[in-house]
């Protein structure tokens, strides 16, 4: 992936996206693509003996580790581009609510949503006690905090997109609804 992003970086790849052909997320998707065929055929190429062009292996391995770590790599390129959505969207979740006053709210979302364990994590009731809120109060920050959360992060989604029908294609092809 390194060398992906250092050949965008360092190229005039970026050039080539154009808002007017759909979003940014999906520029970048066919070109890791185009990037993946490509090592791999350099990889077979080589190993054939072929006068082909050298690639690294960690490029090689990397192309490998994504097709192997989920079989593929359309789908991982997705949650990857999700998750740093998500992550930008955070602060700026923290942010809002500290500068209203409200940072129990996010502070719910945090212990909740993002610090949760995979099993078991903590109860409505738990947080409600550790916090001095009610539960109802727990229910409602929680529900507060998602949903600005979604606001956040489809507004991070629009930076990379031209037109509001982009928008919503990228809305539902990482979320699979609107």
């Amino acid at each position: 992936m390194q060398d992906f992003f250092a050949r965008l970086v360092g190229t005039d790849w970026l050039t080539k996206a154009a808002p007017e052909k759909g979003s940014f997320r999906r520029f970048l998707k066919a070109s890791l693509e185009n990037f993946l065929r490509n090592a791999h055929r350099d990889a077979n190429a080589i190993k054939r003996g072929g006068g082909a062009v050298v690639v690294p292996l960690d490029a090689v391995a990397e192309s490998d580790l994504l097709v192997a770590r989920d079989g593929d790599p359309e789908t991982l390129f997705d949650r990857e581009w999700l998750e740093a959505a998500f992550e930008k969207a955070l602060p700026k979740l923290k942010s809002a609510y500290d500068a209203e006053g409200k940072t129990v709210y996010y502070e719910v979302f945090r212990r909740y949503e993002l610090e949760r364990p995979a099993e078991g994590g903590a109860t409505y009731e738990e947080l409600a006690a550790e916090l001095r809120v009610e539960v109802s109060d727990v229910r409602n920050f929680l529900h507060h905090a998602r949903e600005r959360w979604k606001r956040l992060i489809r507004e991070e989604l629009r930076e990379t997109t031209a037109a509001p029908q982009d928008l919503e294609d990228e809305v539902r092809a990482l979320f699979g609804d609107k």
